[in-house]
């Protein structure tokens, strides 16, 4: 036991001294070493375990036109390692494969506009029925999956499993007010907005209580306990799921969280179209804002924004840019 924590800090202390060689060798000035410089510190903000992802919510659920491509831009200019969304990519809620198709063809188009890796995760739009499903496994592989980066551990939850149709009087509702948002955003984000301010407040929570379950299987819950098992020493783990579960009645949920609860973590959930952040466990849960998806909340927390994750020195940094926010070199031509 003495003679492994010696190991270990040895070790310790020579990866110390190896980055900071490393820095050394990547700074160099002319200045005299003993002489007074003109900045604060040798001691650069970077690390070989560093590095830095981005976060998306819905751009459905009643895309506004352009949004979502304007976002693609921005994460372009702030240039992560990777992506990933919070689901709900396609308007959906169909059993037409050709259609199916077209959107999803469509969508892909958008996000090939990526200059780095993207990861999906399943929303309700995207998974809206077993149909769908099956055309998701299809096209993309598994609902649900992890991976390991920089010796961290992700973990793309599906929350529609299995998937809860939409009722017939709500999808009719819904693909006028679609068709609206295509060819007259405004009018349709009038139409959205007069239908909701028509609803009483026991109506929406019906309405909400129907659509809005989050639904982990047996099946999902125990391939996370096996997940888990197998990466006990990660540095951190992050969990991304469509619908915000630790909002809702979620027995599946409940059993995830407990899993988590001996190591750090972080969640990110979309579905809302608001934007919340909320300490739970002592751990961050955020509740992410849009890239196009119509506001159906009242303020604050409705914003179009990426969200950026530095990892830094084992643990995450979260900054939010709001998409008109993120400028590019012609910043003046924006204002």
């Amino acid at each position: 036991m003495r003679r492994n924590k010696i190991l270990r800090t040895l070790s310790l202390c020579f990866l110390a001294v190896t980055l900071a060689a490393c820095q050394q060798a990547d700074f160099r000035h002319d200045l005299v070493t003993s002489a007074p410089k003109p900045w604060t510190s040798e001691r650069f903000n970077s690390a070989p375990g560093d590095f830095r992802f981005a976060v998306f919510g819905d751009r459905t659920g009643l895309a506004r036109p352009g949004v979502f491509e304007n976002a693609m831009t921005r994460i372009n200019l702030l240039q992560p390692e990777f992506a990933i969304n919070c689901g709900d990519m396609i308007e959906g809620y169909t059993d037409d494969r050709q259609e199916l198709k077209l959107e999803w063809d469509e969508q892909d188009a958008r996000i090939n506009a990526l200059q780095m890796p993207f990861f999906r995760v399943v929303g309700n739009h995207d998974m809206g029925s077993n149909v769908m499903r099956e055309f998701w496994r299809d096209r993309y592989g598994p609902d649900y999956y992890s991976f390991v980066y920089k010796d961290v551990l992700f973990i793309a939850l599906n929350s529609e499993d299995p998937p809860i149709p939409m009722s017939e009087d709500m999808r009719k509702s819904f693909e006028k007010i679609k068709q609206l948002m295509r060819t007259d955003p405004e009018k349709g984000k009038a139409v959205l907005a007069q239908s909701m301010a028509a609803m009483s407040g026991r109506e929406r929570g019906a309405m909400r209580a129907n659509a809005s379950p989050a639904n982990f299987s047996d099946t999902q819950v125990t391939w996370v306990d096996t997940v888990l098992k197998k990466n006990p020493k990660v540095r951190w783990t992050f969990v991304f799921m469509h619908k915000p579960a630790w909002e809702m009645e979620s027995s599946g949920f409940k059993r995830i969280e407990t899993l988590l609860k001996d190591r750090p973590y972080t969640m990110f959930g979309g579905h809302e179209h608001n934007y919340e952040h909320t300490v739970r466990n002592g751990r961050d849960y955020i509740r992410l804002g849009t890239v196009g998806g119509a506001t159906h909340h009242a303020p604050p927390g409705n914003l179009d924004h990426v969200t950026l994750v530095n990892f830094l020195a084992g643990k995450p940094q979260i900054a939010n840019f709001p998409l008109d926010g993120v400028l590019d070199i012609d910043a003046p031509q924006h204002r």
